[in-house]
């Protein structure tokens, strides 16, 4: 994994297919983010001013050991977005218009809103504070869980998700009392919703159909484990949830998962399953949450390398949130499928880093 802190490629894009979307797609140009390199780690615990202008740079510093942040004006279809993937210890976040909004404050009727949509992928039951030669390299779930309640404080329009691989390949106070531990600490940070993993699979259907149902000795899930393009678990796994936010805007998560998940277990693991691949599920699910009006934002939450998957959303996915890799990454203002802007981003694992998506949206123009 890079360093904490280190910055992260942003490599050209591949011009891919749109599958879920009938009209050809042209060239996808190169993805480099806008003003070259990654911006610099910034120190720990810096206060980090905002901007007076939507979809300038205002980092947000997070839980960890270092700081930095990718910014840019984007959107599918006139969403504007920006990802932010930090770390360190700081202050409340900072509003991309350069003041920190609280929950009771929600925008006007017909106003601009801020969206921070936090998120942290591969905990791998990684819940307790971890450092090296003096220096904090995971925060552990306690410290995110005092973050996000300071982020969600100062902006109500402020949702945390789960990429999958909460569990499974966990260290020993996790592992050995069967992931309950973790499960319990992630219930307590109150995720919209999780996509789910391959690792949520490791012990089997049946194992994973007790921790949702709180059963068999394993700690109930709190929360929603998504899969629209798994087959044959029924009621446990869901497709999307969409969220509303304090000012009223509905962001729906789509979550999915990739395709070669039966290849990285074990024989019988995944029995009774079926995963189809998920970029065309996402793509059509999209666009019927917008041409439908059920959804003004649409979010991609895919347990899957999102620098491969950002090229193939098309444009009514408006952000894309990766994982699976374990390397942190952030895009803004990239290219998708056919020539639409979106934002993508992976914490990268642990609790080392804490990703938020930015989005502002514009109730007034409904875009």
């Amino acid at each position: 994994n890079p360093s904490i802190g280190q910055p992260t490629e942003e490599p050209s894009a591949p011009t891919p297919e749109v599958p879920g979307d009938e009209t050809p797609s042209p060239e996808v140009p190169g993805d480099e983010t806008p003003g070259g390199e990654t911006p610099s780690p910034e120190t720990p615990g810096a206060e980090v001013p905002g901007t007076d202008q939507p979809g300038t740079e205002a980092p947000v510093v997070n839980p960890g050991a270092g700081a930095g942040a990718a910014s840019g004006t984007v959107g599918g279809s006139g969403v504007t977005s920006r990802s932010q993937i930090s770390t360190g210890n700081g202050p409340a976040p900072v509003s991309a218009r350069g003041g920190i909004r609280g929950a009771n404050a929600p925008a006007e009727a017909n106003g601009t809103v801020t969206l921070d949509l936090y998120n942290l992928t591969d905990v791998h039951g990684h819940i307790e504070k971890a450092s090296k030669n003096g220096a904090v390299t995971e925060s552990g779930v306690s410290a995110v869980g005092c973050y996000l309640d300071k982020a969600r404080s100062a902006n109500g329009d402020s949702s945390f998700t789960l990429l999958g691989d909460n569990i499974g390949a966990s260290p020993f106070t996790s592992g050995s009392l069967q992931d309950n531990p973790t499960i319990a600490a992630l219930n307590e940070l109150k995720p919209v919703a999780s996509t789910i993993g391959n690792h949520e699979l490791d012990l089997g259907v049946d194992v994973f159909k007790h921790r949702i149902d709180g059963t068999g000795g394993y700690t109930k899930v709190g929360f929603p484990y998504l899969g629209a393009n798994v087959d044959g678990m029924g009621r446990y796994l869901g497709d999307k949830v969409i969220w509303t936010s304090a000012s009223g805007v509905r962001v729906a998560f789509i979550g999915a998962i990739a395709g070669d998940v039966p290849y990285k277990l074990s024989p019988g693991a995944t029995a009774g399953l079926t995963f189809n691949d998920p970029i065309p599920k996402i793509n059509t699910m999209a666009k019927e949450l917008k041409d439908s009006g059920q959804a003004d934002v649409v979010i991609a939450i895919l347990d899957d390398d999102v620098k491969n998957n950002y090229p193939k959303m098309g444009p009514s996915v408006d952000g894309i949130m990766g994982g699976d890799t374990h390397v942190p990454y952030k895009f803004s203002m990239v290219n998708g499928a056919r020539g639409n802007k979106l934002s993508a981003i992976a914490s990268g694992s642990y609790t080392d880093n804490l990703g938020n998506l930015q989005i502002t949206y514009d109730k007034a123009a409904k875009k």
